[in-house]
């Protein structure tokens, strides 16, 4: 069968993001269509798939040992995630200084408006 990331995730019993690592770090086969979507085949063995997936949540040293190529993955993933966290706290930051610029641009505006009123109402 073949799904998106959202309808794997949704079959697995797991987040989005948990299946694009895995399909980052190879873990998940998957294919990219000509749009750019990502298609996952869970036909063969769903069973494999969910405990690959699993194993991953369970890679953060909790007691088992990983082994150097889960190790690699793992790293590879937790890179790609501070890579992606990076991108968005730069987008994030740079809209917060568009933002305060435009308050900025118009908080002297309305001063500038009440200092037209009040001088005209002066006169």
């Amino acid at each position: 069968m073949i799904v998106s990331i959202p309808e794997a995730a949704q079959r697995l019993n797991v987040s989005v993001d948990t299946i694009r690592r895995q399909v980052r770090s190879g873990t998940l086969p998957a294919n990219r269509d000509e749009k750019g979507q990502w298609w996952l085949d869970l036909s063969g063995d769903e069973q494999a798939t969910t405990k690959a997936v699993d194993g991953d949540r369970m890679g953060l040293g909790v007691g088992t040992p990983l082994k150097r190529n889960e190790r690699e993955s793992l790293i590879n993933a937790l890179e790609d995630q501070v890579d992606d966290l990076k991108v968005r706290l730069d987008r994030s930051e740079k809209e917060r200084r568009e933002d305060a610029e435009k308050f900025r641009t118009e908080r002297d505006h309305l001063l500038a408006m009440i200092e037209r009123l009040a001088s005209d109402k002066g006169a």
